[in-house]
């Protein structure tokens, strides 16, 4: 059936319409098709006005929060790391929707355990790498410690 209807479907010529058709066959419960009018929308954009098209960045938000919603979190991580790169290039740092990519990107990196990752992209600073304890490892003299003391154990 749905094959069927597909004939009868009209097919989207430009951006705008395919990110119209994509919103509603993803409003209807059809991601599958959804997800294949987002990914036409974005090679469409490409392959016409190159691959750092802010309209790429749209379009692959979106898709990343379609598949953040199914529970594909590696492909969302994709998704929005794709149209964070293109926004912090092509908008001022300050720009909401830059805002909001980096908060989902963050989000889905936090899912996938890369909390560092998700820090440093909110922050823009990389975490501080942790030092080791000098008062275990280095003695009242200032010369290293053993890590285990030695036993008292006379050999005579």
């Amino acid at each position: 059936m749905e094959e069927v209807e597909s004939w009868y479907e009209k097919h989207p010529e430009t951006f705008t319409e395919y990110m119209e058709f994509a919103r509603e066959k993803a409003a209807a419960g059809k991601t599958e098709r959804a997800e294949s009018l987002y990914a036409e929308a974005i090679s469409m954009t490409d392959a016409e006005f190159g691959s750092d098209d802010i309209r790429i960045a749209t379009a692959a938000t979106e898709l990343g929060e379609l598949q953040e919603k199914q529970g594909h979190f590696v492909e969302a991580e994709k998704s929005y790391r794709r149209a964070y790169e293109i926004q912090k290039k092509k908008l001022a740092p300050n720009n909401k929707d830059l805002a909001k990519t980096k908060k989902e990107l963050a989000a889905i990196l936090v899912k996938l355990y890369k909390k560092d990752e998700a820090d440093y992209i909110l922050t823009g600073r990389k975490p501080a790498a942790v030092a080791p304890d000098k008062s275990e490892t280095i003695g009242e003299d200032g010369k290293p410690r053993r890590k285990r003391p030695r036993a008292n154990i006379d050999l005579d």
